[in-house]
């Protein structure tokens, strides 16, 4: 049995901003100063276990030859474009409609296209043992991250533990947490980070969408059946925006995760750099031409300019040229509020 790979990149990554810009966002850039972007090291993550032929794309239309430019190798019968974001269900019940024109069945791997791994050859052989799981179990295999502090980020999955090959039954998933009940399901030990990743057989896939999710699934497979541009548009945007968490994962009883332990960071917001990136003796996260005097736990990032900062602890300083952003590393949520103020302001050239 073949197995493929949806990479899913269509997000806006405005958490990101000012570096992530409508044109450019977070999934095209290079955040761990390799030169290399985001979603280029997530398909050379897969090398070895799935061929570059079976590797598909799933972006917004307006980012298609932004990632023919940076995947040169994948065939561009293979980036499969939305023409808006409708969130994960629609976007996986989009790629699954259209690889089932090609194998029959097949293990499909799905991986968001901006999260960083520090050790590739750990989520390797993790993906492997799904991916053998899944060939023979009438199971839906999810990762889960073993977590190591109370993060409040992140949604969290349940599981019940057993003595058994390490494959464990989901009793539920959690959305995120408050700081208080994050920190008792650290204590309790059977709770993981919500990663995002999942390994399926698409029969085992589609039947779920059938049970669980059928007006998604007619929507994707109206949209491929219309030909005229505008009209495909419309029906695309008339599906249902819900994630597959939500949309069929939190309803079926057949869903199992693994325990991933290979440094994975889904690198949501500019604190994320000093967690994934080095740091100084201060806890600075220092990129570009910056001198930090007396400062502790920040994130400063810039490019040629000089930044000069003194005395200052926690803050979050980013220089795009065209735009600054300031703010304390607790308040990051705050840059989505910053975006609907530009927008009001009718700056959307700085987005």
């Amino acid at each position: 049995m073949e197995t493929v790979a949806v990479i899913m990149a269509g997000g806006q990554g405005r958490r990101f901003w000012p570096v992530s810009r409508k044109n450019k966002p977070k999934q095209f850039l290079s955040l761990m100063g390799d030169n290399r972007s985001m979603l280029q090291n997530t398909v050379e993550r897969l090398n070895g276990t799935v061929p570059e032929e079976n590797i598909y794309v799933v972006t917004n239309a307006c980012y298609k030859e932004t990632v023919e430019s940076q995947l040169p190798g994948i065939n561009s019968d293979n980036i499969i474009c939305e023409p808006v974001g409708r969130n994960t269900a629609p976007c996986i019940g989009l790629a699954l409609n259209a690889i089932r024109k090609r194998f029959e069945d097949a293990v499909m791997i799905v991986l968001p296209s901006d999260h960083v791994v520090k050790n590739p050859k750990l989520f390797m052989d993790t993906l492997t043992e799904l991916v053998e799981a899944a060939r023979t179990a009438n199971g839906l295999f999810t990762i889960g991250i073993r977590p190591n502090y109370p993060e409040t980020g992140y949604g969290y999955i349940k599981y019940i533990p057993d003595d058994g090959d390490g494959i464990y039954k989901v009793e539920r998933f959690v959305e995120k947490p408050d700081a208080e009940h994050a920190l008792k399901y650290l204590r309790e030990g059977n709770y993981l980070w919500n990663s995002g990743m999942f390994v399926w057989r698409m029969s085992v896939l589609y039947d779920e969408y059938k049970k669980y999710a059928p007006d998604i699934l007619d929507t994707v497979e109206k949209y491929d059946r219309t030909d005229d541009t505008q009209v495909r548009d419309e029906i695309f945007a008339s599906a249902r925006a819900e994630s597959v968490d939500v949309a069929i994962l939190e309803k079926t009883d057949k869903i199992y995760t693994v325990i991933g332990d290979f440094g994975w960071d889904d690198a949501g917001s500019f604190a994320a750099l000093k967690r994934i990136g080095m740091t100084d003796d201060s806890d600075n996260y220092l990129e570009g031409n910056v001198i930090a005097d007396r400062c502790t736990g920040c994130v400063i990032k810039g490019g040629e300019r000089l930044i000069a900062v003194s005395g200052v602890n926690d803050v979050v300083i980013v220089d795009a040229d065209d735009a600054l952003l300031v703010c304390p590393v607790s308040e990051q949520d705050s840059i989505k509020t910053l975006i609907n103020s530009i927008e009001s302001n009718n700056m959307e050239r700085y987005l």
